[in-house]
């Protein structure tokens, strides 16, 4: 089983849908503050339901999004090659 795509909406710095598609070979980079950790982050808080080592908080929602009256974010992982 491994992670083909990750989906990130209004959370954070991805205002709106944005789909992060895992091949076999991923590597994440960048200048500083562009996101990469906050990937990461919201696959911690996904898997462990935000009890794991990061933690949900109300500044997790994007700016952008909150100025127009949005109140949630969604985080979603799509998996491949599920074990039956």
């Amino acid at each position: 089983m491994k992670i083909s795509k990750i989906f990130l909406e209004n959370f954070r710095g991805f205002y709106d849908l944005n789909t992060i598609e895992i091949n076999d070979f991923a590597v994440l980079f960048g200048k500083n503050d562009k996101g990469k950790s906050t990937i990461l982050e919201a696959i911690d808080i996904l898997i462990n339901e935000g009890k794991g080592t990061v933690k949900i908080e109300k500044d997790d929602l994007n700016v952008k999004a909150k100025s127009e009256n949005i109140d949630e974010f969604r985080i979603g992982i799509e998996f491949e090659n599920f074990p039956e």
